[in-house]
């Protein structure tokens, strides 16, 4: 949870709006939160590897396979095939 100087909690919109506002004023571009989680994610997944990828999950709040259907070329192919066989033996 973050907080406004005058402590109030910052809903999901304002944090987004916050954060693109700081990125447009130091960088010139307006950066949303999703690409900010994306590149933490990725510089994450680089410096530790896959193998703590439940890690990431709990620190960004989201279900482990999300981080693994994101982040993991590997395992986006494995579930491709995956749901392909299924959806062969119903056809």
């Amino acid at each position: 949870m973050f907080f406004t100087r005058s402590m109030v909690a910052y809903s999901s919109g304002l944090f987004g709006q916050h954060a693109g506002n700081l990125t447009w004023r130091y960088t010139g571009k307006y950066v949303t939160p999703k690409a900010i989680q994306s590149a933490f994610a990725y510089r994450w997944r680089e410096k530790f590897g896959p193998g703590r990828d439940a890690t990431l999950a709990k620190t960004q709040w989201v279900q482990f396979e999300t981080v693994k259907l994101c982040y993991d070329d590997e395992y986006r192919k494995q579930r491709a095939m995956r749901v392909q066989r299924r959806n062969n033996r119903y056809a």
